[in-house]
Parts: C-alpha cells; structure tokens; sequence
C-alpha cells in the first residue's frame, strides 16, 4: 500500500502470500479432492514453489515492508522457521507476520474478526472486514455501521492490538461505495480523536471496565465512552493523580473527583462530565492528564456498579492432574478437558452481598456451545464459611455486542452467591 505512513522506516510496499493452501499444486494443502493427503510431500512444495516466491517477491520489487503470510493449515514450526529466516536473510527489515504459523512471526494474528477478551502484552493485530467478505462480492450487502467499525477499532486499541481493516475493490480497482463511505466517516471521528488511538498503548488495566474503554500514552489516559448518555463516569483502581480533564473536540470543563473507599482499599475518581456531549457523534473520548505513567491496581475490584468481573485471561490456574488447560493470547482458556482443573482469582468487595452469577463463554468461531457444560463458582468467604453455586451453560442468551458477530459470546444465569463482607475473597 503507497503513500501510507511507513512502519519503523521500512519500505511501502506489502505482498500478501499463502505458505500452506493450495488447490493447485499436489503438494499443498486443502485439496484432498484431487490429490492424495497420503502422497503429499510438503517440504517439497516449499522448495519448487514457495521460497522461490518470496525470493521472487524479496528480490524483483525494492524494499518490502511486510510479507503477510495466511492460512497455515498444515505448515510445521521447522518450515515456519525456515520461511521466516528465508525473508530476514534476503531484506532483514521486512517484518513477517504472525500468520506464518507456529508462533513464529514478528508479531501475532488474532483470528480473522476476532477481539480478544482482555488486554494484550505483545504485538498483535487482528485483521477485519467491512461487510462479511474479504474480497468483492456483488451479493455481500452486510455492511458494519461506521459506529459499529469505530466501536471495534476502540476495543482493539484499549486491549493493545492493531486493527488491519480490509477494503474488497471491485475488478476495476475501485473501492466501492459503502466502503469508502464508511472510511470517510471512520476518517471524520478520528480527525477530531486520532490522539487517543495513532501512537496509543492499550488499557493500563487488565480488565474491561463496563460503559469504557481505554487506551494510554505516557502522563495521558484516554476514556472512550460507550454511553455518551451519562452525567458522569465512575472509575475504581487508577493509582495517578488526575491533574486536567477535557473531552476532545468540547471547550466545556470536565470536573474530576477523587477519593478512596477505604474500607476496601479501593481508589476512585468520578468525572462530571459536560451536558452537550450527547451531542458528539459516535463515541466521545476524554483525555486526561495524569502525574505521571499510568499506573493502576491489577487487582480485580469491585465496579461501580456493584459487578465483580472474573476474567479468564485475569486468573491463576489451578490444574488437575494431567490437565491440558491453558489461556490463550485472545484471553480465552483452552483445553479444560477435566472436573479437577480450576481457575482462582482474588478481587476487592467493598459492598458485599447477594450476587447472580452469569457465566459467559465464547466457543470457537461462528459456533454454539456443545452442551452439557457443567460449572461451579466458590468463594471463601470468612470463618471458612465457603459458598458455592452450580450450573449448565446453554447458547439462550447470546450477545449482540459487535466483538461478538463472528466469535459468539453466550451468557447463563446459574443461580446466586452470597459475599459476606468488605474486604479481599478468593474466587474459584
């Protein structure tokens, strides 16, 4: 892509190549219908046709930024290396994407559409679509709503990740339409927002906060407000001095309050926020300044609005014997195959009570939960007075938020819990 800003000052161009999938060849995957699985020789359909491609690519074009490889079906983590140590040693500036395989890349692929469930440490970008497809398609109407798009690029961002956002132009070369319209509405937003997103780091906190995301730079912390509807917003856990307030694009004062709940130990600050920012369009962002880098409690505490959000990328596993459970880098555990395997957490209750208790899971892509799941949460509470509840999850009440379009999200209610005082519990 020309005439964009260049990564680390590496060339302008991208190339973007399947290492693995190919209905041609009689060596590469995905086509069992003409050639035989058995007789596939996939070391040598690297050497006849892949590495001659991307030194092909690395070789005949001037400086390549990025090769992006895809779809790495079958491809072993040695031919992984292989590929990846071919394009350093031909252009050592040309970064390798994470689609390569194996983990290997310059950095990580989330799935194709998919927002990962809590904040991400390392480089990773998830690639996207506008409507449904990646390419043109005359019968592909689906079209995501600007807000909708916005809305998804705020949540990569606030988790540190990348939005590669894909344009499908017809065989003419031409974007159509209801794309470029979408990316001059995306374009307007950020022309008055940009700052919070281009240069950004993801949340300082490890946890979604409910109405809010957030991204950081250093001595600044950007709100995203999801309901532009409110007076005001509450955030429990930032450790900073809040020193100026304002809402990009408003000349209106914002009014910040501090204090602590100390019963709990809990830090909080309230944002009084301008009446006219139910007028900005999509989602308004308020910058703050704060003495310092971000620096908040990594514990998980008590919101605002009573919840106590376990989440699974949050916790200490407990394994069973022989257990294969594990978190992945989208903040989702796998491998829960056994009874005996748990995850822990410890979280800050400042106003204790009855809780219902509503287990979210999101199965793999585009499917529903295989049922029956059972679950059961624990919490200790004092004098070993441990209360517990249990249940089966079920795909009944499934999320309409825009992260959940391609990878579901389902919630059940499994009955309630009872959380006898203030203070830190253990969670099971």
């Amino acid at each position: 892509i020309r005439h964009q800003p260049r990564a680390r000052g590496l060339g302008d161009v991208y190339k973007r190549q399947s290492q693995d999938q190919d209905w041609h060849d009689p060596d590469g995957s995905c086509n069992d219908w003409d050639f035989d699985e058995q007789n596939k020789n996939f070391g040598a359909y690297l050497e006849r046709k892949v590495k001659p491609q991307i030194r092909e690519l690395l070789t005949q074009y001037g400086p390549i930024g990025l090769i992006w490889f895809d779809t790495p079906y079958t491809i072993s983590r040695e031919h992984s290396i292989e590929l990846r140590d071919l394009v350093h040693s031909l252009q050592p500036d040309c970064l390798v994407s994470g689609r390569i395989g194996n983990d290997v890349g310059d950095y990580g692929s989330l799935g194709d559409n998919q927002i990962p469930a809590g904040r991400v440490l390392s480089d990773y970008e998830t690639p996207a679509t506008l409507n449904d497809t990646w390419g043109y398609k005359v019968t592909d109407h689906n079209w995501k709503s600007s807000s909708t798009l916005i809305l998804l690029l705020i949540d990569l961002a606030s988790k540190g990740v990348n939005y590669l956002l894909n344009v499908g132009p017809t065989a003419e070369g031409v974007i159509p339409e209801p794309s470029a319209e979408r990316l001059r509405e995306i374009g307007i937003w950020m022309a008055i927002n940009g700052e919070s997103i281009y240069g950004s780091q993801g949340s300082p906190f490890p946890y979604e906060h409910a109405g809010v995301r957030m991204t950081s730079k250093p001595g600044q912390l950007f709100i995203h407000l999801l309901d532009h509807e409110k007076s005001s917003i509450v955030i429990h856990g930032l450790l900073n001095q809040v020193t100026a307030a304002e809402v990009l694009g408003l000349s209106d004062p914002v009014n910040i309050l501090q204090d602590r709940i100390e019963t709990a130990d809990i830090d909080r600050l309230e944002l009084i926020l301008p009446t006219n920012i139910s007028n900005i369009e999509h989602v308004p962002v308020i910058a703050l300044n704060i003495a310092g880098d971000a620096e908040v409690d990594e514990l998980t505490v008590q919101q605002p609005d009573g919840t106590i959000c376990l989440h699974a990328h949050q916790a200490n596993i407990r394994p069973g014997i022989d257990s294969t459970l594990e978190i992945l880098s989208n903040g989702l555990t796998a491998g829960w195959t056994d009874s005996k395997s748990m995850l822990s957490w410890q979280a800050r209750v400042y106003r204790p009570g009855t809780f219902t208790v509503v287990i979210t899971a999101a199965p793999i892509h585009d499917t529903e939960i295989v049922t029956p799941h059972g679950v059961a949460v624990t919490v200790e509470n004092v004098d070993n007075n441990n209360r517990s509840v249990e249940g089966t999850l079920s795909n009944t009440e499934r999320s309409s938020l825009p992260r959940a379009q391609y990878f579901p999200e389902f919630s059940t209610p499994i009955g309630d819990l009872t959380v006898d005082t203030v203070g830190t519990h253990t969670f099971t």
